[in-house]
């Protein structure tokens, strides 16, 4: 089955997208898990693990 969405600009313009606050902790707490952080989180990483 397919489907196919067509949107107009002004659809586009109106349209909000949002990142989950729950979507943020889930993913922080992977990059935490991991020691080998990517290098943009590796100073993160090091000043916040201690703390949990």
């Amino acid at each position: 089955m397919e489907y196919e969405l067509s949107f107009s600009a002004a659809d586009l313009a109106q349209t909000r997208f949002a990142v989950s606050p729950l979507w943020e902790v889930v993913t922080s707490f992977r990059v935490l898990a991991q020691r080998s952080a990517s290098a943009p989180h590796q100073r993160w990483a090091a000043q916040v693990r201690p703390r949990i």
